[in-house]
């Protein structure tokens, strides 16, 4: 083929080049450029040998000399990477495209001429052509004209094209390939090696049938291993002998066993020892094994097979092996320890150490042939070295993705350390890193490689955990009033224990409680019916988010010997109070009437309330440092006589119920209880309140909202059950029972006895000296001078289950309709469009190295296809999940059941889509940066629009600066209205001053979206509230980059307008209507269901229903028109020029 071509005849081997392609996962294709159809798949070196076996094999067979010397490839051989086009006419003709792409080309030099000039053959392996280049002819370009031709004639199928755009990334590497004269012939050396080859190959495919390749599957790069130094030492001194490769790396969950075991393998290949490591499981090695002696002769040959490659078998659960299964008598360890004992099995295993001490008292002889690495759990200063060399290694290789600062950093190891005590560090610190960059990344952030600050660390906390920011922030406000106005909603008549409660939580969050301790223990003391059940669930919800966290113990059912054996669990058991502490730290625990409770349950509430830790029945600690304890007690609340005789005084509350208190519990409980709160009988006001709420909840029982029947109950007969209701002793208990018996149940009867007729009626009820209403009643009835009647009405306008299905269904289609518009259909085209184009552009990082890929392409088109495919698919998400409501509002119908609290999740889900849809309309337009000015016409606009915007700026990820009006800074012109730009936190105090007037300012704005979703709000905003009207003002200055002179020098920036005078040409589109809590866009003709103080928490919502009224679901043309259109500086140069 060339002069490298030597004469081969009596050459025992020939020196030829092997086309390499890597691909991700370590594996790579191996291909010869003579003949392409001879490929090798499996690891580069593998795959080498494999094809320089089969050349030489093949070659032996050859009948011409001509066809073995077109393999000798000469020195000169180069590979060039031709840049092609691909286009793919299945596409519709709106969205195709050419795809560049690169196709190797070999070039193999021929003799030279009599002139020296060299021609040179083409190969295409890729796509099995040749060509010729003369000597005169530039090789780039034939090259690229040859390429492009064949492409045009080869029309690949849709599997041949994904192929083809994956091809970047090829490498040729030498092979030599030994010649014999006939395959009769082979060496014994030779048949030999190769039998050994085939032999070890084997191996490797039976083990990968139940093991996963650990070795070749870990990645080379990994975040640093600090603090392991000793236990990867013990590993490696282990494992370098046959004798004692058998170890058990022995740790608590999260404590980073499998991070040593990585780390030995990444030193071992780095020292170019490279052991093979097949990672299995229990249940793969026994995986379909039914039948006796199935699993044992697997088994043998998996040994046999990892003997024959002198490799690990690792199991990352090592107890697995003594779990009980289906298959019958397992006995794997025994199996094993078999093995063990002959020296052909090399073991490597994960125990946690109550699986250790299983293993230990099941299998005795099988663990004590294991040598035991364990892995202590980090202190915190190595954990937070740990922690920072994660988050620089991220930063080098995977620049795209969000890492925490140094405050966020600081959050985090707080976070782990105060409310994760039953991990070990360094674990539940890098878990939870891992936890809150996934909660940031699956948000809709302009920049996912902002750093992750403090609060967005508290945010993503407090909502995986429950517990209220206010509590985990020190910067974070907790109004005591309002958390008291809170309470007393849904507590009637218990002022002061409210107080005294929020008081406790103040102490909370102030961090001056005890760490070692209950966030708080109670004792609610008082008699039954006052509301102290009532209070602790009231507290759960508020505290934690949800009453569901309230974990109640009735301490009646714990008055034997045994109960405090039920409670932390017998020798080796679960107990019922340790196992749902650990199950959810953060909760209200709730101990009602703790007196009754066994003598052994107050030894143990003493170590609860002491130490805020339980030791359970397995020795296990389950820790109280996140709960609350409330106890609750009927002492001192009977036989409460006032005081007689001379100089007697009635002993207040407090001293009363403590006194009973100290009497019934021992004096080292009673200290450890952090406040005891005394609730008072309820008197008649108070029960007034109390019949409301009853009523309040009656009216929505399931009988009355299916059929639409509305319950309407006068001031004067709501009184009237208050007061007959009322009981000294059993407070609101009795009154609850007493309007069941004289309104519940009449009025049942009643609706019992209309039947069909009831639907849609009104149950009305008054004193009976009060007049009745006009219309007759189908029926009445009168008890204890309070009359019921059921009338005929609109009750609940309808059959309501069905109208809110028929809400729910139109809020289903109105969704349908937006998702059938182009701005949405053009986007989820250009993602599977993005999707293709990306399929084989994931090579390893060697391939980069060659210098063969496109990264920089590859890296445009992932930064297009994130920014369009996070919200279509966040729509595509939000539509499902309307669709699952709509079918469960039509089976709960069906069932005969209502559907309100669906129709309130359909309308959340709505304003989720539609903030999705916001994105995805102006995401095409990439238009990250903007500068407005905003100015007040009247109110102070700002603290509407600005501030409450600005708020938003860590969530949002934009970076923002504003000029203010006024505002002075050094080595910045005098004549400027408007001063150098200042960070938010200095503007905000600036802003919200109390006396601050009407002013301006510029906003000057960079992030993902920031340009075009800024550019929708352009125009006049007004607030409306009766004859009251204040407006704001937003003029865009310009779309990219900063200020220049010549903007500064515009009319806008130069001439003021005065404050009171409303810009003309400037249409109003924002119309809010403050008395109403709606908001009328643009053209003002149909009105949103929105309060104006979450006008900034809905902006992309908002910006939506901008582009879908002015647009009509074509792509973000309102605001392409603001983008495009020139700034006043603009205007101002054209009009200078002129």
């Amino acid at each position: 083929m060339s002069e490298g071509s030597n004469d081969v005849r009596g050459a025992r081997e020939l020196d030829s080049l092997a086309l390499v392609q890597a691909l991700p996962g370590g594996r790579a294709l191996v291909r010869s450029p003579v003949e392409p159809g001879a490929i090798a798949f499996e690891r580069e070196s593998e795959a080498i040998e494999e094809l320089r076996l089969f050349l030489a094999a093949t070659l032996a067979r050859a009948r011409s000399a001509e066809h073995v010397a077109r393999h000798a490839l000469p020195i000169a051989t180069t590979l060039h990477a031709v840049r092609a086009e691909l286009r793919d006419p299945s596409l519709p003709r709106r969205i195709q495209r050419a795809i560049p792409i690169d196709v190797p080309c070999v070039v193999v030099p021929t003799g030279p001429d009599r002139e020296g000039a060299r021609d040179a053959w083409l190969l295409f392996p890729t796509l099995a052509a040749a060509g010729w280049v003369a000597a005169h002819e530039d090789v780039e370009v034939v090259a690229k004209r040859e390429a492009a031709r064949l492409l045009a004639a080869l029309a690949p199928t849709p599997d041949a094209r994904r192929a083809l755009i994956g091809v970047a990334g090829h490498a040729l590497e030498p092979m030599r390939v030994p010649l014999e004269a006939s395959s009769d012939a082979t060496s014994a050396a030779e048949r030999k090696r190769r039998a050994q080859n085939e032999a070890r190959k084997r191996a490797d495919d039976l083990l990968r049938t139940v093991a996963r390749p650990l070795h070749r599957e870990l990645p080379e790069d990994a975040p640093p291993v600090l603090g392991r130094d000793r236990e990867i030492a013990m590993l490696t001194a282990l494992c370098a002998t046959p004798e004692t490769a058998r170890v058990a790396i022995v740790g608590a969950p999260l404590v980073g066993k499998s991070a040593v075991v990585h780390a030995w393998i990444r030193r071992e290949r780095a020292a170019g020892r490279a052991p093979r490591v097949y990672q299995t499981s229990a249940a793969q090695l026994v995986a379909g094994m039914s039948f006796l002696g199935q699993w044992q002769e697997r088994l043998r040959r998996v040994i046999d097979a990892a003997e024959t490659l002198s490799a690990f078998l690792y199991f990352d659960d090592l107890g697995d092996l003594l779990a009980d299964r289906a298959e019958g008598s397992v006995d794997l360890v025994s199996s094993l320890k078999s093995w063990i004992e002959q020296g052909r099995l090399r073991l490597l295993g994960e125990l946690s150490d109550d699986a250790a001490d299983r293993l230990e008292t099941r299998q005795p002889g099988f663990a004590s042939l294991l040598h035991r690495v364990r892995v202590a759990p980090l202190e915190r200063a190595s954990t937070e070295r740990a922690l920072d060399a994660a988050v620089a290694w991220s930063r080098a290789h995977a620049p795209g993705r969000a890492v925490p600062d140094d405050a966020g950093r600081v959050a985090i190891l707080d976070l782990a350390e105060r409310f994760l005590p039953y991990q070990p560090f360094p674990g539940k610190a890098l878990r939870l890193l891992d936890e809150i960059r996934a909660a940031e990344e699956s948000e809709a952030r302009a920049d996912r490689a902002a750093p992750i600050d403090a609060a967005r660390v508290f945010r993503a906390f407090s909502l995986a955990s429950g517990v209220p920011e206010a509590l985990l922030r020190p910067d974070r406000r907790l109004d005591a009033s309002e958390l008291r106005a809170s309470f007393a909603a849904r507590i009637a008549g218990q002022d002061e224990a409210v107080r005294r409660v929020v008081d406790t939580l103040c102490v909370v969050k102030a961090d001056l409680a005890p760490g070692d301790k209950p966030l708080a223990t109670f004792l609610f003391v008082g008699p039954t019916g006052v509301g102290k059940t009532e209070l602790a669930r009231t507290l759960a919800a508020h505290l934690f988010g949800s009453p569901d966290r309230l974990l109640r113990l009735d301490m009646s059912e714990y008055a034997d010997p045994s109960a405090a054996m039920r409670l932390i669990g017998a020798e080796g058991g679960d107990g019922l109070l340790t196992r749902a502490v650990r199950q959810q730290p953060f909760c209200v625990v709730l101990l009602d009437e703790i007196e009754k409770a066994h003598p052994s349950v107050f030894d143990l509430l003493l170590q609860v309330t002491g130490e805020g830790r339980l030791t359970d029945g397995r020795g296990r600690i389950a820790y109280f440092h996140d709960a609350i304890v409330v106890m609750t007690s009927n002492l001192g609340a009977t036989h409460r006589a006032a005081s007689i005789g001379i100089g007697a005084r009635d002993v207040p509350d407090d001293e009363h119920y403590l006194r009973a208190v100290e009497r019934a519990f021992r004096p080292e409980l009673v200290n450890r209880i952090d406040r005891i709160v005394p609730l008072h009988p309820l008197g008649t006001i108070e029960m007034r309140q109390v019949v409301r709420l009853l009523l309040a909840r009656i009216e929505q029982r399931r009988g009355l909202v299916e059929h639409g029947i509305a319950l309407v109950v006068s001031d004067a007969a709501a009184d009237r059950l208050a007061v007959a209701g009322t009981s000294e002793h059993y407070g609101a208990r009795a009154l609850r029972r007493h309007v069941e018996d004289t309104l519940v149940a009449p009025a049942a009867h009643l609706l019992a006895r209309l039947g069909d007729r009831a639907r849609n009626a009104v149950v009305r009820v008054r004193n009976e000296d009060e007049p009745a209403t006009k219309a007759p009643p189908l029926v009445r009835v009168a008890i204890d001078d309070l009359v019921i009647e059921i009338e005929r009405g609109e009750g609940r306008t309808g059959r309501r289950d069905v109208v809110e299905l028929e809400a729910i269904t139109e809020v289903r289609r109105r969704a349908q309709a937006w998702l059938a518009a182009p701005a949405f259909t053009d986007v989820r085209a250009r993602v599977e469009l993005l999707v293709s184009e990306m399929s084989w552009g994931d090579v390893d990082e060697r391939d980069r190295r060659r210098g063969d890929v496109p990264a920089r392409e590859i890296g445009t088109l992932r930064t297009e296809h994130h920014r369009l495919a996070d919200p279509s698919d966040r729509v595509i998400t939000q539509m499902r999940e309307l669709e699952s409501i709509e079918e469960l509002a039509l089976t709960s119908v069906l069932a005969g059941r209502g559907a309100e609290s669906l129709l309130a999740d359909a309308r959340a889900s709505e304003w989720a889509l539609r903030r999705a849809l916001g994105r995805v309309f102006v995401a095409p337009l990439r238009a990250d940066s903007i500068v407005l000015l905003v100015e007040e016409r009247g109110g102070r606009t700002l603290d509407r629009w600005l501030l409450p915007l600005l708020d938003r700026e860590s969530e949002l990820g934009w970076v923002a600066r504003l000029h203010l009006e006024g505002d002075r800074g050094d080595e910045w012109p005098v004549t400027r209205r408007w001063g150098p730009p200042r960070t938010i936190d200095h503007a905000r105090e600036r802003l919200a001053r109390d006396d601050r007037a009407s002013t301006s300012v510029i906003l000057a704005v960079r992030g993902r979206d920031a340009g075009s979703l800024l550019a929708a709000e352009a125009g006049l905003h007004r607030w409306k509230h009766g004859e009251r009207r204040e407006h704001l003002a937003i003029t865009v200055l310009r779309t990219e980059g900063s200020l220049d002179d010549a903007h500064w020098r515009s009319t806008t920036l130069v001439e003021p307008r005065p404050r009171g005078e409303i810009p003309a040409r400037v249409a109003t589109v924002r119309d809010w209507d403050l008395p109403t809590r709606s908001l009328a866009i643009v053209d003002g003709r149909e009105r949103l269901a929105i309060d104006a103080a979450h006008g900034a928490r809905e902006l992309e919502a908002i910006v939506f229903e901008h582009l879908w009224r002015t647009g009509g679901g074509q792509p973000a043309s309102a605001v392409r028109g603001v983008l495009d259109a020139p700034s006043d500086a603009e205007t101002l140069d054209e009009e200078e020029a002129s």
